[in-house]
């Protein structure tokens, strides 16, 4: 069987092992015109290690081939199998990453609740990189954040599978029971999911806990997986999963590239491998940025359109521009409202320790005067009083409460 996979998603132009991979028109579309012969990592050449055939097939893939060669009579259908986790393995993708902390992982895995597919997507690629996880759901009232922390400690916890707000959320828990995430954990990588996190805010959850923030996953219970975490630290589309399209939310109309060929607009997608609900042209409802090479930033949800003083932004990019570069803080929460005819924007912070003062505020300050023409009002405060707005689902943390008349 002969896979042909979707061209021009996640290509990179040349690899240091390949070399630059020629590129030839087929009517629309721009078609690597190299492929991969994949029967040898099944027969015919003697024992292949099973993690060297898949990292040779992703190889092939990172320097821009989208084809591959394999059939049935391959291994007596070995091959097709192997292809398969290939282009479908979340294992495959992280090890690069997670590898570079060492082989002795122990990986929690943080979801919603104990019925939450989360948890057995995100053991199973434990399970199959060698490490030890654990199931751990703070909010069960089964197990808590006292037990949760205590099970981080002692094990100890090195790695973590959760949202950004449970990250959040638990560093604050231990900071309130006397601990020192820095100190008291030895945390080596969070990987986060389920809420748009930008660059500053994967930053300071890096700082609270010592530790390397990464983004995990983008997709839904409904679209399955649409990019993933990559070692260069951007999320990647998965092209041998989906074929992608960028449109503009209000007139469907294909998205244009602005002039670095960067595409904005509500992502689609159409999936490339059979199941038990394929979707054409599924329309995501995610407001994105789709990169030439095919990484993508998460912007927001495309029917929550944000506007400050007329300048159109997103909650992605607002959140990023105003809390980048402070320090001293533990949570954050995002105020929208109105003064003297103008939209005003406040930022509250949960200090780290009782009596000082979160740090570097005069940059975002600036920036937020900058961007939005307003003044940036800062509160010092527990940001979990801010209650008025409550997040799609109970487990994601809603940071940002639009209080403007008729908005919130």
């Amino acid at each position: 069987m002969l896979h042909a996979i979707a061209p021009g998603q996640g290509v990179h132009e040349q690899s240091a092992e390949l070399g630059p991979i020629p590129v030839r028109r087929l009517g629309a579309l721009s078609v690597p015109a190299q492929g991969l012969g994949c029967m040898g990592l099944s027969e015919f050449r003697g024992p292949v290690d099973r993690g060297e055939a898949l990292r040779a097939v992703h190889r092939a893939l990172d320097a821009g081939v989208r084809m591959l060669d394999t059939a049935d009579i391959y291994g007596l259908g070995h091959n097709e199998r192997l292809v398969g986790q290939a282009v479908r393995g979340m294992t495959v993708q992280y090890e690069p990453l997670l590898r570079r902390f060492g082989a002795e992982q122990v990986m929690g895995v943080c979801g919603p609740s104990e019925l939450h597919a989360h948890g057995d997507t995100f053991t199973e690629v434990c399970r199959n990189l060698g490490y030890a996880s654990i199931k751990m759901w703070p909010y069960s009232p089964m197990i808590g954040f006292e037990r949760a922390l205590r099970v981080m400690r002692e094990l100890p916890v090195t790695g973590l599978f959760c949202t950004p707000g449970m990250a959040v959320a638990l560093a604050k828990a231990a900071v309130r029971a006397g601990s020192d995430p820095r100190r008291d954990f030895a945390m080596d990588v969070l990987m986060l999911t389920g809420e748009t996190a930008p660059p500053s805010l994967l930053a300071h959850i890096g700082e609270l806990w010592d530790a390397e923030a990464h983004l995990a996953l983008y997709g839904s219970q409904e679209s399955s997986v649409l990019a993933l975490g990559s070692a260069d630290g951007d999320l990647r589309l998965t092209p041998l999963l989906n074929h992608y399209e960028v449109v503009d939310p209000v007139s469907l109309e294909p998205a244009a590239p602005d002039a670095d060929g960067v595409l904005r607009g509500e992502m689609v997608a159409t999936h490339l491998y059979q199941g038990a609900k394929p979707l054409v042209r599924y329309r995501t409802g995610d407001l994105v940025r789709l990169y030439p090479d095919g990484s993508v930033e998460v912007l927001g949800r495309a029917a929550a359109r944000l506007s400050v003083n007329g300048v159109e932004t997103t909650v992605y990019d607002l959140e990023d521009v105003l809390i980048t570069g402070i320090s001293g803080y533990l949570d954050h929460r995002i105020l929208i409202g109105e003064r003297d005819g103008r939209d005003a924007l406040t930022l509250v912070l949960t200090p780290e320790h009782d009596g000082v003062l979160p740090q570097q505020l005069d940059a975002p300050i600036a920036a937020c005067r900058e961007a939005f023409g307003t003044d940036l009002d800062v509160v010092v405060a527990d940001a979990e009083t801010v209650l008025d707005a409550t997040a799609p689902v109970s487990w994601k943390t809603p940071r940002i409460h639009d209080r403007r008349t008729g908005r919130g």
